[in-house]
């Protein structure tokens, strides 16, 4: 897997706190506050990760939520999704905007995927290989299991 850009210089880090003023700025989408209204807990809207802005974000579950609209492209952003995990056990959660079906079964998954730091415990240190630029998801069988006992 090859390996992703995170912010490494005072740089970086001021062009992505600006992007995440913008997106702030302009307020949460209708899909986005939606969906924010169905999320138990703590959310975080347009949230900062490495060189990443989630559209929300928990903390404490070390889950982020993207309403996907027309913006988004599925090769890369699996490719990232999947990248975020083997590296920091994060589970990014994909809803298309309005999708009251998607939106109850990233629910039930919030509700089944754990804390952040059981994931992080059961994370084996990895190094990223060179691959084919969207490799097929390869997740860790715990979660795998653990998305299966989702209803």
């Amino acid at each position: 897997m090859k390996r992703l850009n995170y912010i490494t210089s005072a740089e970086k880090t001021a062009y992505m706190k600006g992007r995440q003023a913008q997106h702030r700025a302009r307020g949460m989408t209708p899909g986005e506050r939606w969906m924010a209204a169905r999320l138990p807990g703590k959310w975080t809207p347009q949230a900062i990760w490495g060189y990443r802005l989630f559209d929300l974000w928990s903390g404490a579950k070390g889950i982020a939520v993207e309403l996907d609209g027309d913006t988004h492209h599925p090769g890369y952003d699996a490719y990232r999704d999947e990248y975020n995990f083997r590296r920091s056990a994060i589970v990014v959660l994909r809803v298309p905007n309005f999708d009251e079906t998607a939106a109850c079964v990233a629910l039930a998954m919030i509700e089944h995927l754990g804390t952040w730091d059981e994931r992080r415990e059961e994370l084996a240190p990895w190094e990223p290989r060179v691959e084919a630029p969207y490799p097929p998801s390869q997740l860790r069988p715990w979660l795998q299991a653990r998305l299966s006992e989702v209803p």
